[in-house]
């Protein structure tokens, strides 16, 4: 990578390579990057919705546990965990990535399920905030891919509650502030993560260029040349 190169990302109010080449280069090295996190990620979710299933006996009404005990430890689990096998062993890397897309809209549905179900929905509603920030934080998903997928689960949230498990409207109305603030907060931290990456994979391919280049000549010093 060039200095110029270097210098017009910089230099861009956009933070996103103009150059085909540096933006394939910069999504091939970030991928390799996220795969660890995925996986670790994705394997202590699933963990904890088996915590979350065990909860389910002590602090749900008898009648739904079955129920919730579904969808936290037989449906939500199994999925997250495959994610995390999957990424781990590099394999199918673009079914790893669905599946880390529609986990979230997933467990939002599993959760309006619950919520419809329950007298008191407001103690279950706090893990769709936890959802949204977890897709754009932690989950592994570039921004792109982040934001399509937590506004998808948003929507499908914010139609769920206004129309088919209608909440009461003082309920309502906290219930999409804090939905809008953590899809907010999430997003403002997904942007600023990425764009931190790509910064840092531009320190990265800089100093790899100076550590195999003369610095006077521009031409591969001693060690490029002995490799």
């Amino acid at each position: 990578m060039t200095d110029q190169q270097i210098d017009a990302y910089h230099h861009s109010r956009s933070f996103q390579f103009k150059n085909k080449r540096v933006e394939e280069e910069f999504n091939t090295w970030i991928a390799s990057l996220n795969r660890l996190q995925i996986s670790a990620v994705s394997f202590l979710t699933g963990t904890l919705y088996m915590i979350y299933s065990l909860l389910d006996h002590y602090v749900a009404p008898p009648e739904i546990v079955p129920m919730m005990t579904t969808i936290h430890l037989y449906l939500i689990a199994p999925v997250l965990f495959l994610i995390s096998l999957l990424s781990y062993l590099k394999k199918f890397p673009e079914l790893t990535t669905t599946l880390l897309l529609l986990a979230p809209i997933g467990a939002a549905v599993g959760n309006l399920i619950i919520v419809a179900n329950v007298e008191n929905p407001a103690t279950y509603l706090t893990e769709l905030y936890l959802i949204l920030f977890w897709t754009f934080t932690v989950s592994g998903l570039r921004l792109l891919q982040a934001t399509v997928s937590a506004f998808s689960t948003f929507t499908v949230v914010f139609i769920s509650t206004f129309f088919l498990f209608p909440l009461t409207p003082e309920l309502f109305i906290m219930h999409f502030f804090w939905m809008f603030s953590a899809f907010s907060f999430g997003l403002l931290g997904a942007f600023l993560l990425e764009r931190s990456n790509k910064r840092v994979f531009l320190n990265h391919e800089q100093l790899e260029r100076l550590a195999v280049t003369d610095k006077l000549t521009g031409l591969f010093n001693r060690t490029r040349l002995d490799e």
